[in-house]
């Protein structure tokens, strides 16, 4: 469950850069031009814009769901094998 949380969370950041960032900062860098001839190349990131409102939904959904859930499943505690406490290491990894 954990994997597909991450790879989903992963795959809607993508669309919202895509949606939204990779535009702004072209126009930007002034190559305005490059992004329209990349969305007439692939058509399917106009997609991306017209649904933004969606795409923004569902990638926040993913990323606070990805945060939350190692909180309510926490990964297993692994040791040293040259006697530091668990508890002292996981202190110092937090």
């Amino acid at each position: 469950m954990k994997h597909l949380v991450t790879f989903a969370s992963l795959f809607t950041s993508v669309g919202t850069l895509f949606c939204c960032a990779l535009p702004a900062l072209f126009v930007m860098l002034g190559a305005g031009a490059s992004f329209a001839s990349l969305t007439n190349q692939i058509p399917q990131l106009l997609w991306l814009g017209e649904h933004k409102t969606a795409v923004f939904i569902v990638g926040g959904f993913f990323l606070s769901l990805g945060l939350i859930l190692p909180k309510i499943f926490p990964p297993p505690m692994v040791c040293d094998l040259d006697g530091n406490p668990c508890a002292e290491t996981k202190s110092w990894s937090q």
